[in-house]
C-alpha cells in the first residue's frame, strides 16, 4: 500500500474536484449542455472511485468486481462529452432521441460485456500464469475492449472540432472557454493514448482517472470563473 497511496491520494482528488465541479454544473441547467457535462463529471467521477476501491481490495474476486463496475463511468464518458460539446456550441439539432439511443449502443454493451465477462470474452481476455503465490489471473483486453477504445476516441474528435472552431470567434471569452474545454478533454484523452501505448509499464492501474484531476479542475475553473454557461458560443 505504500506505493500505492499517492495513487489513491491523486484518485481521491480527482474525485473531490469532479464531484464539486458536478454540482456547480447541475445549478447551471436547463442551459444548453449543462446536464451533459454533468454526466461527463458523473462519469469521470464513477470511474476514478471505483478504482479506488479497486486498489483497496484484497482479493482477485473484489478487484474484478470493481473494474467491471468502472466500465458503468467509462461508458458514459464518451456520449455525454459529444452530447456537451454539441449543445454547448449551438449544434444541439444534432442531440435528438433516435441519435442519442444510437449513440448510447455501444456504452450499453460495453457494460453488459463488462459484468457478464465470466461467460465470454468479448471485453475481458482471462488468462492464468504460475506466480510465487500460486496461480495468477490476469483480465486483458478483449476484442470489444479495443471498439470501445475506439468509440471514446471517436466522439472525443467529434465533440472536439466545434470547439476548436470556437477559437476562431472574435470574441475573448468565448476563445478562453473554448481553452479551457479543450484542456478538460485533452488531458485525460493524452494520458489514455499513452497508456495505451506503453508508456506506463509499471503502473498498477490505467491512469486516466488521475488525468481527471486536471479535467476537474479545468471544468471548475471554467464554470465559476470564465462564466461557462452564461455566454452562448456562435458556431461557426
Amino acid at each position: 500500500m505504500v506505493l500505492r497511496s499517492p495513487l489513491v491520494l491523486a484518485l481521491f482528488l480527482s474525485v473531490a474536484v469532479g464531484s464539486s465541479a458536478a454540482i456547480v454544473a447541475w445549478r447551471q441547467r436547463p442551459k444548453p449542455g449543462a446536464m451533459p457535462l454533468v454526466g461527463l463529471l458523473i462519469g469521470q467521477t464513477w470511474w476514478s472511485t471505483c478504482i479506488i476501491f479497486k486498489l483497496q481490495a484484497t482479493t482477485l474476486a473484489s478487484q474484478l468486481f470493481w473494474i467491471k463496475l468502472s466500465s458503468v463511468g467509462v461508458a458514459l464518458i464518451p456520449v455525454s462529452w459529444l452530447l456537451f460539446a454539441l449543445e454547448y456550441t449551438g449544434n444541439d439539432r444534432y442531440v435528438r432521441p433516435k441519435i442519442v439511443l444510437s449513440l448510447l449502443v455501444v456504452p450499453v454493451l460495453t457494460v453488459v460485456f463488462a459484468l457478464t465477462s465470466q461467460y465470454q470474452d468479448l471485453l475481458y481476455i482471462r488468462q492464468s500464469s504460475a506466480g510465487p503465490g500460486g496461480v495468477i489471473d490476469l483480465e486483458l483486453g478483449g476484442v470489444w475492449y479495443w471498439v470501445i477504445a475506439s468509440y471514446t476516441y471517436l466522439l472525443g474528435i467529434l465533440g472536439t472540432i466545434p470547439l476548436f472552431g470556437m477559437l476562431r470567434s472574435g470574441a475573448v471569452t468565448i476563445q478562453r472557454q473554448s481553452v479551457i474545454l479543450l484542456v478538460g478533454v485533452l488531458a485525460p484523452w493524452v494520458t489514455n493514448m499513452l497508456f495505451l501505448a506503453g508508456a506506463f509499464p509499471g503502473s498498477p492501474i490505467d491512469p486516466t482517472p488521475i488525468a481527471f484531476s486536471v479535467s476537474g479542475v479545468a471544468y471548475l475553473y471554467g464554470l465559476t470563473r470564465q462564466r461557462l454557461f452564461e455566454t452562448s458560443p456562435t458556431p461557426t
